[in-house]
């Protein structure tokens, strides 16, 4: 019952949806006796604008093609439809482009680009 409820609409940081849900998740501690409350702070958040692009782009202009980075929504799905779903983003990454040779890197911790030196790949300018 709760996760039908937590999961029945978009509950994105810091918009009507989150508080919806706060309310909810306070209202049901307190019904089992315990005190709780929905503390409102100020918090940095961005958001993006528009939706974010992404193009891999090959040696030349032909091999270039965007990648899709939405999902899609699904019929039987009604929280799949919602504004937050093709927002894939970092907050607190600053916008701009990455551009350089394509390279695996894993995890990328540390040990990931040990491995990819000791193997001889040279990451550096790689996207």
């Amino acid at each position: 019952e709760h996760l039908r409820f937590i999961t029945s609409r978009s509950h994105v940081a810091g918009t009507e949806g989150d508080f919806v849900m706060a309310a909810y998740v306070r209202s049901r501690m307190e019904s089992y006796g315990l005190e709780s409350n929905i503390d409102n702070l100020t918090a940095f958040l961005n958001y993006p604008e528009a939706a974010p692009q992404l193009t891999l782009v090959g040696e030349t202009n032909a091999e270039s093609r965007p990648i899709r980075l939405d999902e899609l929504a699904l019929v039987e799905d009604g929280t799949s439809d919602t504004a937050w779903r093709n927002h894939t983003f970092h907050g607190y990454a600053p916008s701009g482009d990455a551009t350089g040779r394509l390279v695996y890197a894993n995890y990328g911790l540390p040990s990931d680009f040990d491995t990819l030196e000791h193997l001889g790949i040279d990451v550096k300018g790689a996207a």
